[in-house]
């Protein structure tokens, strides 16, 4: 009677008429290989992380052009990304 589905709990015995019954698996328990819906936030170890995309990097024409955005004061993750670009 095994749907081989490890977010579901499988039933089959003399009370169900030998019928299979599948019931939705709703708790976070670390190790069952099931990411029931909210458990990701909760730490539960089964649910797999997406990382958001990296934003896309900007491109600068010089390091004066650089210089010039931080001494304005504007542009801190601009530059930053720029940075994070030429270093990995």
């Amino acid at each position: 009677c095994d749907d081989f589905n490890p977010c579901t709990t499988d039933l089959c015995s003399l009370a169900t008429g030998y019928k299979c019954f599948y019931s939705q698996v709703t708790e976070c328990i670390l190790g069952d290989r099931c990411c029931p819906p909210g458990c990701g936030d909760l730490g539960d170890t089964d649910c797999v992380r997406i990382r958001p995309p990296r934003p896309t990097p900007i491109q600068f024409s010089s390091y004066k052009e650089i210089e010039e955005i931080i001494l304005e004061g504007r542009g801190f993750y601009k530059v930053m990304d720029f940075i994070l670009k030429i270093i990995f």
